[in-house]
C-alpha cells in the first residue's frame, strides 16, 4: 500500500482522529475497517501501523502516556514494528506516510 493511499486513508472519515495529550504524540488515528493505527508526531512525522485489532487500539487510547505507549509497545527495527502482548512478539508493518 503506498504513502499517498494511507494520506487519503489518514484524511478520511472513516479514520477517527483524536488529538492527544503527550510530550512526544500529536493525534492518532484508527480505522477498523483496515486495522491501521495512525501515530502523528509532534515532529510532524505520521506513521502507520498495520492490522493492529481494536483492543490494542483501546489500550493505546487509556494508557497515560501515548509515546511511552509507542516505545514500549510497539517498535522494533528495520522497518517492522513489534507488539509484545503476554510475552509474545507479534510484529507489525509499519509504514511512514509523510516521510
Amino acid at each position: 500500500m503506498g504513502s499517498a493511499v494511507l494520506q487519503a486513508e489518514w484524511e478520511s472519515e472513516e479514520t477517527a482522529k483524536v488529538p492527544v495529550n503527550s510530550s512526544n504524540v500529536k493525534s492518532v488515528g484508527y480505522n477498523p475497517t483496515f486495522k491501521h493505527l495512525f501515530v502523528e508526531f509532534l515532529n510532524g512525522a505520521l506513521y502507520c501501523y498495520e492490522k493492529v485489532p481494536d483492543s490494542v487500539f483501546g489500550e493505546f487510547m487509556v494508557s497515560p502516556s501515548k509515546g511511552k505507549f509507542v516505545y514500549d509497545r510497539i517498535r522494533g527495527a528495520n522497518g517492522r514494528r513489534g507488539l509484545k502482548q503476554n510475552d509474545v512478539d507479534t510484529v507489525y508493518s509499519c509504514i511512514p506516510v509523510n516521510k
